[in-house]
């Protein structure tokens, strides 16, 4: 207990009784007080220099999350649940940082801190003592799960189903490790190592580059973009699309659209130039026309396959803008 009882000490001087005793009964309450701690930035950066403290007088204190951990389920220890959340914060600091680099969300960082602290309990209440692996691995699932989740469903002006989210995940760490290693991304390696079919890959590089990085709507997109359709957002033999685009919109089960949407997205593509509807109605197969590749087009409109894919990008980001206005409007 030597531990337990410096930390308490530490915490009650730092950082002014902020982690009084948590009942575990009551998530919810758990769940305000360690919002409260991160009510601004000041609090955080006192929590944070408290942790590195203690951290460096005892050492990795990681080590004692199994004793705790044991102290709070087998014997109901309040005190240690308190010590196992204060010692883990960092770990929920990481992760939230790490999301927020990549994916520019509009969340709050505290309501994100919040979520990332019920991951961590659920991860103390569910941890097996018989699991290899030690309980910071654990936690990180957990927290994990729950910021990516919470990013997808709330975090975008346009909703990103939770499966596509974590296929985003699971490609853009696989081409951040390539590029530490200073390689050159190689599509068909990609798709063998993380085991998923071309079309999944292309769909997720679509979804990234016009959902999640609204930034990267004043350029092109990227080389390894070209030639790639956006199945959430193309139409079935029998459906517009913008029909498609909608259900960006809508939770899967409420995937229905009015008559007056469908009037405004016909609007929509007529608002368009010439040439890019028709890149866009070839590309796309609307009106019963055959959807065609990027150099089909390009020998038709007797231009490069480059400059084709550039106008069906531009042509994009249009409707995209066209959409969200009909989407605040409807929602005003």
């Amino acid at each position: 207990m030597k531990h337990l009882g410096a930390i308490k000490n530490n915490k009650k001087r730092n950082t002014k009784k902020q982690h009084s005793v948590i009942n575990n009964s009551n998530l919810g309450e758990v769940n305000s007080k360690m919002s409260q701690v991160n009510s601004n930035s000041l609090m955080k950066d006192n929590r944070i220099q408290t942790n590195n403290l203690l951290m460096r007088k005892h050492g990795n204190e990681y080590q004692h999350n199994l004793e705790y951990l044991k102290k709070y389920r087998l014997e109901n220890d309040q005190d240690a649940l308190e010590w196992l959340i204060f010692n883990n914060t960092n770990l929920v600091h990481k992760i939230i940082g790490k999301y927020t680099k990549i994916y520019q969300h509009k969340l709050d960082y505290d309501d994100l801190f919040s979520v990332g602290i019920e991951g961590l309990l659920k991860a103390i209440e569910k941890f097996d003592f018989s699991f290899e692996n030690n309980f910071s691995t654990y936690a990180t699932y957990w927290v994990k799960q729950a910021v990516t989740r919470t990013i997808a469903d709330e975090g975008f002006t346009i909703r990103i189903p939770v499966h596509m989210f974590e296929s985003i995940n699971q490609v853009t760490r696989y081409e951040q490790k390539i590029d530490q290693d200073n390689e050159t991304v190689v599509v068909d390696e990609l798709c063998d190592n993380l085991n998923i079919p071309l079309e999944k890959y292309e769909t997720v590089k679509k979804v990234q580059t016009y959902m999640l990085k609204p930034t990267s709507l004043n350029g092109f997109v990227s080389k390894e973009d070209e030639d790639t359709e956006l199945q959430d957002l193309i139409s079935t033999e029998n459906e517009s699309l913008m029909e498609g685009m909608s259900r960006l919109y809508e939770s899967p089960e409420k995937r229905v659209m009015d008559e007056d949407l469908k009037a405004y997205m016909d609007k929509m593509i007529l608002s368009l130039n010439p040439r890019e509807q028709f890149v866009i109605t070839h590309r796309f197969g609307l009106n019963g026309v055959d959807k065609k590749t990027l150099e089909e087009i390009g020998e038709i409109e007797g231009v490069t396959r480059e400059r084709i894919r550039q106008i069906e990008a531009k042509a994009m980001r249009k409707l995209r803008t066209l959409l969200i206005r009909y989407k605040e409007y409807v929602m005003s």
